[in-house]
């Protein structure tokens, strides 16, 4: 509805600052010149129309797409989740004094906490590697060594 209140419909009587700025390019928040090509568009269409009527057509279209694309996005992350849940368990930092990497399975339903050794020493070199602060890395080599933190 911006559009239809910066060309007139709205109570502003003309092209608003923020808009023209904005079609300009001067607007940090502008992307990529198609846009501003597209937003011109509806501009025009509104203008030319005397209506807000093209403007929330496009602001239904973007809105249907969002929800269709989030819908989507779901509907495959439960079918990854009901395929895949037993083929790639994650492994986490330990924290309860046992330094391994730990991880949990899912199987039928049911949750298996299990432990993987590793080389800890080499872990360990490559996190200094980082250059991270001091107190980050000296928290974290504590977790690889001693499985507390």
């Amino acid at each position: 509805m911006a559009n239809s209140y910066c060309c007139g419909i709205g109570s502003s009587g003309g092209l608003c600052p923020s808009l023209a700025g904005y079609v300009a390019g001067r607007d940090p928040g502008a992307g990529h010149p198609r846009s501003r090509v597209l937003v011109l568009a509806i501009l025009s269409a509104v203008w030319a129309t005397r209506s807000p009527w093209p403007d929330i057509a496009v602001g239904a279209l973007i809105g249907a797409v969002f929800v269709r694309s989030a819908f989507l996005v779901a509907r495959d992350a439960r079918a990854e989740l009901r395929s895949n849940h037993a083929q790639r368990p994650v492994a986490g930092e330990a924290r309860d004094g046992d330094p391994r990497a730990s991880y949990a399975v899912i199987e039928d339903g049911r949750v298996t906490l299990r432990r993987a050794a590793y080389d800890r020493e080499r872990t360990i070199a490559d996190l200094r590697k980082l250059r991270l602060e001091d107190d980050v890395t000296s928290r974290l080599v504590t977790i690889f060594r001693d499985g507390a933190g």
